[in-house]
Order: structure tokens, then sequence, then C-alpha cells
């Protein structure tokens, strides 16, 4: 059985419940539910999640809880800055 192999995507999200990482990786827009290579992994399961809109802050290495306070604080102050105007839903 050949196995198909798919470049790393972004975004990729990381959530922790009861002490087990859930990791979400965006797939290449080319492939529909129905073309994607099936997981070699029984414990892989694909999903398909609605289109939402999201903001991203940028910030490098690891997001430990003090860097992503101090990111939400920032991102909680964008809405009194107009340079962010353009980035707003109508």
């Amino acid at each position: 059985m050949s196995h198909k192999k798919i470049a790393m995507t972004a975004p990729v999200s990381m959530q922790q419940d009861n002490g087990k990482w859930r990791v979400q990786f965006t797939m290449p827009s080319k492939y529909t539910m129905q073309t994607l290579p099936k997981p070699n992994n029984p414990n892989v399961e694909i999903i398909e999640v609605p289109a939402q809109t999201y903001g991203v802050i940028k910030f490098s290495w690891l997001a430990g809880k003090d860097k992503v306070a101090e990111k939400n604080r920032s991102a909680a102050n964008m809405d009194a800055k107009p340079e962010f105007d353009a980035y707003r839903r109508a």
C-alpha cells in the first residue's frame, strides 16, 4: 500500500484537554474530503471545519502563559487603533 505525503501547512492549532493534546492541521486547498489521503494512523481523524475568520498575532518562541497574556492584552486594544480598521468586519 502506498502512502501519499502532504507537506506541513499553516495554520496549526494545538489545544490541551484532560492531559491530552489535540493538534489541528489545515489541509491544502487542492484537496477535498473525498480526495484527501487516508491517515495511516487509526488515532488520526479527518473532519471538515466550517470556514471562519480569525485574527492572528505573530510572535516567536514558545507561547508561555505570560507571553499569551501580554498578546491578549495587546489584541484587546486593537479596537481603539485606526490602523486596524481595514481588518474589522463590516
